[in-house]
């Protein structure tokens, strides 16, 4: 099956509550707004998708089209660049009801990073998954200062991420002192 632009319409005419499409090229290209257009959509999953910056941008406005009720997003193995993490950090403090990110495995490092953790930080988010991207030691320690600020965070995960010592060392810290995660995964 072809996944084509009416075809995509069509299945969100059926008012689905969640979404997920994976590895479908060609969705990049015709205007990502079209996948959140559907007003019961709560949980959105794009994988394998590569993103340009126009399409980032469909996908950060018709994610303000849905006035917070997205609970979960995952743009997992999107290709998001740091431009396209700030991009979509522009848009997170319209979806109040957000609980889950999934960003793992793109190219977003620190830079992208950084405006992401602000925007969530006064967030109600429970699940944060930035496995698999180019962070190193400055975006865990912008991690660290994100677990001091946020004060729902129950799961962290940061696999296959070169934290070096002293990221290592900031992280330790700051998860001593949070009441909130349970899960940690490095």
């Amino acid at each position: 099956l072809q996944l084509d632009e009416n075809i995509l319409r069509y299945l969100l005419s059926k008012r689905p509550q969640e979404l997920r499409i994976s590895n479908c090229p060609r969705l990049a290209h015709f205007g990502p707004a079209i996948l959140i257009a559907c007003p019961t959509i709560t949980r959105l999953r794009i994988q394998g998708i590569p993103f340009t910056s126009v399409g980032i941008e469909h996908v950060a406005r018709g994610f303000l089209s849905l006035y917070g009720r997205i609970t979960e997003f995952s743009l997992r193995d999107c290709g998001l660049d740091d431009n396209a993490a700030a991009i979509l950090a522009e848009c997170l403090p319209h979806a109040y009801d957000l609980a889950g990110v999934n960003l793992s495995e793109n190219n977003s490092t620190s830079r992208g990073l950084v405006p992401i953790l602000d925007a969530l930080a006064c967030m109600r988010i429970a699940k944060l998954n930035m496995s698999g991207n180019p962070l190193r030691e400055t975006g865990v320690a912008a991690l660290a200062t994100f677990l001091g600020k946020c004060a729902s965070l129950q799961v962290l995960a940061i696999d296959l991420v070169d934290m070096g010592n002293a990221g290592i060392e900031r992280l330790a810290m700051a998860v001593r002192h949070n009441r909130t995660l349970r899960e940690l995964h490095i």
